[in-house]
């Protein structure tokens, strides 16, 4: 764990096994955090958000930020085997998010020194009254977690077969589609699958199928696969969803907002709007008159 810039170990002295979803062989040990572990993180990041990190201004942050995305890009390759090792996921896959991830710390890096805040026009004349936007301080984050996708080996190519995971998962080789045909009520369609598994509910009409995609209690990202574009707004507005692509999957930009509705999460990554969940809002509010007013009085 990398804590007050030292590589430590836990407390404890506890581990737990990382295991290749491809071949289920342990590859890596990783400490096990404890409560006194996590006091020790938020300590230190309080104590480098207080003495350090809140005096540096918005354009040495975007320096740090930036040199950030480049050691990323520089080590997207190394990175990219780590991940895939550690979750299963294709190489060609895992080496273009760690490049996606640099755009995103190079976007965020834009912003460092265009936090405005807004002048406020009043009722009053004699008042005049601004906003500050500040960071929240220390954050902390519980990641999400997917289920890796399960490789199995007697149904694989041979090259897959005999272990060759790094170099033959790069090709996309992977166990897909497993099509079921479903109903909504069925629990595999009450659930998020993290695998290679297509089911498919028929409808017979547009309302039936905004009830039908809106009867879960999830609403991470949706589609829509439409030529006609009056329904895909119409779509885009019913579907209760964080995310809805119209005739594309996946597409992302650092720019664009991501995040869920119901329990597929609070708050926004990426964008604009990221940028809120982290900062909070200070309004100062100065009476310019010489006039003395009484403070029990509402000034309208």
């Amino acid at each position: 764990m990398y804590i007050d810039g030292e590589w430590v170990d836990s407390s404890s002295g506890k581990t737990f096994a990382s295991e290749n979803p491809f071949n289920g062989e342990l590859w890596a040990s990783i400490p096990e955090a404890d409560e006194q572990d996590a006091e020790k993180a938020i300590s230190a990041a309080r104590n480098a958000f207080d003495n350090e990190w809140h005096r540096v201004n918005g354009l040495q942050r975007a320096k740090l930020m930036n040199t950030l995305a480049d050691l990323i890009d520089d080590n997207a390759g190394h990175l990219s085997r780590i991940e895939t090792t550690d979750n299963g996921k294709v190489i060609r896959e895992t080496e273009t998010q760690m490049h996606y991830a640099a755009r995103i710390y190079r976007f965020f890096a834009g912003y460092a020194d265009k936090l405005y805040g807004k002048a406020i026009p009043l009722d009053h004349p004699s008042l005049f009254d601004y906003t500050i936007r500040e960071p929240l301080g220390v954050v902390l984050l519980i990641t999400a977690w997917n289920s890796p996708i399960a490789l199995l080996a007697n149904k694989l190519p041979p090259a897959l077969a005999a272990g060759n995971t790094a170099g033959e998962m790069s090709k996309g080789y992977f166990i897909a589609p497993t099509v079921l045909t479903v109903t909504n009520d069925m629990s595999i369609a009450q659930t998020e699958v993290f695998g290679p598994v297509l089911s498919v509910i028929r409808f017979k009409n547009e309302d039936e199928a905004v009830r039908i995609a809106n009867d879960t209690v999830y609403g991470l990202a949706s589609g829509v696969w439409t030529s006609d574009l009056n329904r895909a707004h119409r779509m885009a507005r019913a579907i209760q969803a964080g995310v809805v692509w119209i005739n594309t999957y996946r597409s992302s930009a650092a720019q664009a907002p991501f995040g869920g509705y119901k329990q597929s999460g609070y708050g926004r990554e990426r964008g604009e709007e990221a940028l809120f969940d982290y900062t909070q809002v200070k309004n100062v509010m100065m009476d310019l008159s010489s006039n003395v007013r009484d403070p029990f009085l509402i000034k309208v």
